[in-house]
C-alpha cells in the first residue's frame, strides 16, 4: 500500500516491483488551492531480494524517482503474510 500527498499540484505515483509497474495512481491538487492524498492498496507476491519502491512524477513530466518534498511526498507500507 502506498499513499501520495500532493501540495497544490498533480502528483502521480507507480508501485514498481523489480522494474515492472504493478499499479499507478494520481493525487490531483492542480487547482493550486488544495492539498490532496491518494492511497492505493494492492496484494502481490514478492520474493526475498526483489526490489520494491514508489516512483513519483509531477504533472505530465513522466514518472521518475523523486525525493523532493516541496510539491508532495509518498509513503509505502508492506506486510509479510504467511
Amino acid at each position: 500500500m502506498y499513499t501520495l500527498y500532493s501540495l497544490r499540484t498533480e502528483l502521480r505515483g507507480e508501485l514498481i516491483v523489480d522494474g515492472q509497474v504493478k499499479t499507478s495512481s494520481v493525487a490531483d491538487g492542480q487547482n493550486g488551492v488544495d492539498d490532496v492524498t491518494s492511497t492505493t492498496a494492492i496484494v502481490i507476491h514478492v520474493n526475498a531480494g526483489e526490489r520494491v519502491f514508489v516512483r513519483r512524477a509531477y504533472e505530465n513530466s513522466g514518472c521518475q524517482t523523486i525525493s523532493n518534498a516541496v510539491r508532495g511526498w509518498s509513503s509505502f507500507t508492506g506486510w509479510l503474510l504467511s
